[in-house]
């Protein structure tokens, strides 16, 4: 259950959120697959752990300093609770609802924004099981019992890590004065799927794999006017504002970052930010933040549609019974474009897979489930969910011996792919490489299997793969030769800090990570054994792109023993360094 939300930060910082779960069984819960999601979309958070009978699980936003005397059980990145007030649901992993937090909306209903003071879950004083979500359920924390510290040393009111104060208190509540009525009308609600996700072009087209595009219908008999509505993934790219009407029985055609994606028809609204071919959830929000409709609603591969070779889109299907659109917990709801009905061009004039701004091919066809063999020899591919593997974390500047050969090097730089996906995937066939038609070749991927959930990293002194320090791109290609996942960062001045995803495989990317190769991503940890004692020494900001007598003479071998600092930090990123062959060797920019 969902026991205490701390919506309001710490006194060191408003945005040092933390939540506590709790318990109340005898048996421990395997929290895997588990996430808290708002409403609005704007905290998602993936679990993981176990959770302990009888027990608390606590969870800090951005790093374990939020609560500093105690450890937390999980570090999340997603935005802020809105101060105003959330709705918080805890999902198990079939998507159903376990627990909820102020279920009815509007403002918190307990905590305190001046005061930092957290919103406690109480039970019930005669039977002492806990509360369902309700208006009293909750009250402020109001307890002069010292807990734990925040990030500046202040006392937090509240109970992190501890069962909560306000199972043992019973609340006196102030009659609520009831408003006289006012004349201010109300807002109808908009009904579920009166506009739906219909089409989602996630894999690209032909002409590029980045020209992605997404459909709206109206299935009603009225226009819709869109202002104030919004499209948003769970990792919060892309998070359309919507504006425009989509006219009854019409389409919505939004196109990514240009109006070429589909060349040969108008887009209703272009939009940026990109999807993960491995799979999102995309959620279409009325402007009261209610849920109208979503895509993959079960977070995990995309149930339909394609990349490389045939750019296919993921159509909606229609109930053929009584010609109503399928909700998305259907498990056939959703249907990959064959190619036989299509219109649209592609940035290249090569013909769509898909149907934008047109009646679905889906409407009109009924999928003919595959009979299952008794015996199959070989692997059928397109029964299976389709692997992801991802990027996950990697180190431009090392300063340490990373990959333990007794030697602190630019060696130690490396890259950790993981996979974020339901499905073994075999890594024979993919490549890692930077920055595209830069000096480096790609490095092939070794014959390796990895489960869900298990990371592989790969050093320099295997790969060959600079990681340049003024900026860079880092290049996951599939056995397709498709770029199946990047990153691109700037100047890397500070040594030993890598870029990577919190939480691990999904999550968003943090560039003050501390290295983990093939361990779970934080921002704090253990150095290697044989680190340099050089603690007190100044980092070496000379970006690697300057002449090796240059980096020999301001930085040593190892990065440090920096004359001046702030004379080069300007130069990193800048123009290149050119070599002036002559009786003296010199270097200008």
């Amino acid at each position: 259950m969902i026991s205490e939300i701390a919506w309001a930060g710490t006194q060191a910082y408003a945005g040092d959120e933390w939540i506590e779960l709790y318990n109340p069984g005898s048996m421990d819960i395997d929290l895997s697959g588990w996430i808290l999601v708002t409403d609005s979309g704007s905290v998602y958070i993936p679990l993981s752990g176990v959770l302990t009978a009888g027990s608390v699980y606590l969870l800090e936003r951005g790093n374990d300093q939020v609560v500093s005397d105690i450890p937390a059980d999980l570090i999340y990145t997603s935005n802020e609770f809105a101060d105003g007030g959330e709705t918080l649901r805890l999902l198990a992993p079939d998507r159903s609802e376990v627990d909820t937090a102020n279920v009815g909306g509007g403002s918190w209903p307990a905590g305190n924004a001046a005061s930092h003071a957290s919103m406690e879950r109480r039970r019930d004083p005669v039977t002492g099981e806990m509360i369902p979500d309700e208006q009293f359920t909750w009250i402020t924390f109001d307890d002069a019992t010292i807990y734990a510290h925040d990030a500046a040393g202040n006392v937090i009111l509240g109970s992190p890590g501890f069962i909560n104060w306000a199972f043992t208190v019973t609340p006196t509540f102030t009659p609520t004065v009831t408003p006289t009525p006012t004349s201010t009308p109300t807002p109808t609600p908009v009904p579920e799927q009166a506009v739906v996700i219909n089409e989602v072009a996630w894999g690209g087209t032909k002409a590029d794999s980045d020209d992605e595009w997404i459909e709206l219908y109206n299935p009603g008999p009225t226009d819709i006017d869109l202002t104030g509505w919004r499209l948003a993934s769970n990792d919060g790219s892309p998070n359309i504002t919507l504006s425009g009407i989509i006219p009854a029985d019409g389409f919505f055609l939004l196109e990514r970052t240009d109006d070429d994606t589909v060349q040969d028809i108008p887009a209703d609204l272009i939009y940026s930010g990109q999807l993960s071919n491995g799979g999102e959830v995309l959620t279409l929000y009325a402007p009261d933040n209610s849920i109208v409709d979503r895509a993959n609603g079960n977070a995990g591969a995309w149930p339909a549609g394609s990349s490389y070779p045939d750019y296919a889109s993921m159509e909606r299907r229609k109930n053929p019974a009584n010609g109503t659109i399928l909700p998305d917990s259907d498990d056939t709801a959703w249907i990959t474009n064959s190619g036989k009905v299509r219109n649209g061009l592609d940035a290249d004039g090569n013909p769509i897979n898909g149907t934008p701004r047109q009646p679905n091919w889906a409407f009109s066809v009924t999928p003919t489930p595959s009979p299952v063999p008794t015996h199959v020899p070989n692997p059928v591919v397109y029964a299976t969910p389709a692997p992801v593997l991802v990027l996950n974390e990697f180190l431009p500047h090392p300063s340490s011996d990373w990959n333990n050969d007794g030697e602190t090097n630019v060696y130690d730089e490396f890259v950790e792919v993981f996979n974020a996906g339901v499905v073994d995937v075999e890594l024979d066939g993919w490549e890692l490489d930077d920055e595209e038609d830069l000096d480096s070749d790609p490095y092939p991927l070794p014959d390796l299997r990895l489960r869900p959930g298990e990371r592989a990293v790969f050093y320099r002194s295997e790969t060959d793969i600079a990681l340049s320090d003024a900026g860079d791109t880092v290049r996951l290609l599939d056995p397709y030769g498709e770029v199946a996942d990047a990153y691109t960062y700037g100047p890397a001045p500070q040594a030993d800090v890598s870029v990577c995803r919190l939480p691990d495989g999904r999550g968003p990317w943090t560039e003050t990570c501390f290295p983990t190769p093939n361990r779970t991503n934080g921002v704090s940890g253990v150095y290697p054994p044989g680190k340099p004692h050089r603690i007190a020494a100044p980092l070496c900001l000379l970006p690697d792109t300057a002449p090796l007598p240059f980096r020999l003479g301001e930085c040593g071998l190892a990065g440090e023993g920096t004359w001046n600092p702030t004379y080069w930090d300007d130069l990193a990123g800048g123009p290149p360094w050119v070599d002036q062959r002559g009786k003296w060797e010199v270097w200008g920019r």
